[in-house]
């Protein structure tokens, strides 16, 4: 349900005729009821409602209208007693509580140390970012998590599939290695490698794609470009810093660039399709394809989509879950159809590895980001952020799509009250094969304690990341990587299509066609078919389970 007050004050009354139905006022017997009279979804799962209400005992042979009418249960609420009713915990929030209960957090992302103002008021979700970025300072898990040459370095040996390093500088940058990089990549091209320019350079210390080159062979030839000019551009941005609005942590990042090939879908929107996947507490709530705001100057916001949990057991989250797509587009458009087919077959694999990699971090709140589509590179994972300023959405039983984020803001504020088992930031960076007690470099390089360092080491970041296969408890399950190498099958059989024909049809009348995939069933064992779906699947929308994910390969079309 959607328990804003909103939302409660507009929820309609049962009819005198759906209430007559009501054979008891036992709580199962007025939830089924009720859920007869609101459309769907309402089972034992949603007790907390039918806590707040009781129906007098009819006898169906003398009813009439006023014994039939629903009334507050004693002790309950009165008109003004909404905010009270909307604000007492639900059984959704139950189980990322007692995921917080059994999460290992590393100390690193406190925010409850001390505060009365996290302990006496209800944050809202931009509350809680700021305060993360304002603790961030200092935070060597935080500060590897932004650095993105030591984050490829740490999730390779977590065992995560990642695009390869290129190249990569701290701090300033070296033209002889620039040339043979760049010499390199003639090289490739005269052997026949038709992409071999096809790269991304990009600084690892600052957001929102400032500073980043996305090349191919035209861009190199047209804009002339060579090593003096390639270390040019890189030498520009080394001496830029994070804006003031980002967090403490990415503000203190030792600055540097990497190159890494260019990801490319078989949907080609202008970008990658990428989805990124938030996790509270080690397990994944949605995934986002983001395009922007409603309020965006630019973009194109109404193709925002969210990937949500489908429980397949109320009140609990299982790996056996299932996903569905939700989004508010309203016209058709094969491409953005077919692209949230993809997201949807991906999203147990990538909903594992989101989940291992907060688990091995030890962060209740992290965003990872997998580039989806490509029939060459399959799964990938492009970067992580410690928390995330996106627009979060979920659905209601009745097709609704209503803002996630106080839920989530809920969650996280009460699962740190929850959260007993805290350790050390070592416990978690050692396994994943980092060294050193601090991110920052040192004043003096070379002491006692890093023999590694030699004069001239003070541009490079204190904290370093071995080569080492982490631990099976921690590294990612088998399963996950062959599902991200198997993403290549169901990319090539795809249909290919350009940006031009990724866009949204403008002729005269199809405008308002639906675009919903209401209908589909899948082959080879349709999530729909299945008797122990327990999700509720509104038109528009559908999903898949993680043991189905392997037989989905095929694209999926919505009927005309």
């Amino acid at each position: 349900f959607d328990t804003s007050p909103r939302a409660v004050a507009a929820m309609p009354s049962p009819s005198p005729r759906a209430v007559a139905a009501m054979p008891s006022s036992s709580g199962k017997s007025l939830t089924d009821a009720l859920g007869k009279a609101y459309g769907e979804l309402v089972n034992g799962s949603s007790m907390w409602y039918a806590g707040c209400l009781e129906v007098e005992n009819i006898d169906a042979a003398d009813m009439n209208e006023e014994a039939c009418l629903v009334k507050p249960a004693a002790g309950c609420f009165e008109e003004d007693d909404i905010e009270w009713f909307t604000e007492t915990q639900t059984p959704e929030i139950t189980p990322w509580l007692k995921a917080a209960e059994e999460f290992r957090m590393n100390k690193d992302f406190e925010l409850d140390d001390d505060d009365e103002e996290w302990i006496a008021e209800e944050l809202s979700l931009p509350d809680i970012m700021s305060k993360m970025k304002e603790e961030s300072g200092g935070k060597r898990t935080i500060q590897v998590l932004g650095d993105k040459i030591l984050l490829s370095k740490l999730l390779a040996n977590l065992g995560v599939p990642q695009m390869p390093v290129l190249f990569e500088t701290y701090s300033k940058v070296d033209i002889e290695e620039v040339e043979s990089f760049v010499e390199n990549l003639h090289e490739a091209s005269k052997q026949g490698n038709l992409h071999a320019f096809d790269v991304v350079v990009k600084p690892t210390h600052l957001s929102n794609g400032s500073g980043a080159l996305v090349m191919k062979k035209q861009i190199w030839d047209s804009e002339r470009y060579d090593a003096e000019k390639l270390t040019a551009h890189m030498e520009k941005f080394l001496a830029e810093r994070a804006s003031e609005n980002e967090s403490e942590a990415l503000r203190s990042l030792v600055p540097g660039f990497i190159v890494q090939p260019r990801y490319s879908s078989c949907l080609d929107f202008g970008h990658p399709l990428e989805l990124r996947v938030v996790t509270l507490w080690g397990r994944a709530r949605l995934g986002v394809w983001w395009w922007g705001r409603e309020n965006a100057q630019t973009g194109k916001p109404q193709r925002s989509s969210w990937i949500v949990r489908c429980p397949k057991v109320p009140g609990e989250i299982q790996d056996e879950d299932t996903w569905k797509a939700i989004h508010r587009h309203a016209a058709r458009n094969h491409a953005f159809e077919e692209a949230l087919t993809l997201f949807v077959e991906a999203m147990p694999a990538v909903a594992a590895a989101a989940e291992a990699i907060a688990t091995a971090t030890g962060a209740p709140f992290l965003r990872s980001d997998f580039f989806v589509g490509s029939p060459e590179w399959g799964i990938r994972l492009n970067e992580v952020a410690y928390g995330s300023g996106l627009d979060y959405c979920h659905q209601a039983p009745d097709g609704s799509i209503f803002d996630d984020a106080p839920t989530i803001a809920r969650i996280l504020q009460e699962g740190h009250r929850s959260c007993q088992r805290r350790e050390r930031p070592e416990s978690f960076l050692c396994p994943l094969g980092a060294s050193g007690f601090s991110y920052d470099p040192p004043a003096n390089p070379g002491q006692w304690w890093q023999f590694w360092r030699e004069e001239g080491d003070e541009d490079v970041p204190g904290l370093q990341v071995a080569g080492k296969k982490a631990g099976d408890d921690v590294r990612l399950e088998e399963w996950v990587v062959e599902e991200f190498a198997a993403a290549t099958i169901a990319a090539t059989r795809t249909a290919a299509k350009t940006l031009a024909e990724c866009q949204t049809p403008r002729l005269p009348g199809l405008e308002h066609l639906p675009s919903g995939l209401s209908g589909l069933s899948v082959l080879s064992g349709s999530p729909s078919a299945s008797p122990n779906q327990s999700c509720f699947q509104a038109p528009g929308f559908f999903s898949v389970s993680p043991s189905q994910a392997p037989a989905m390969l095929f694209p999926i079309h919505a009927p005309l």
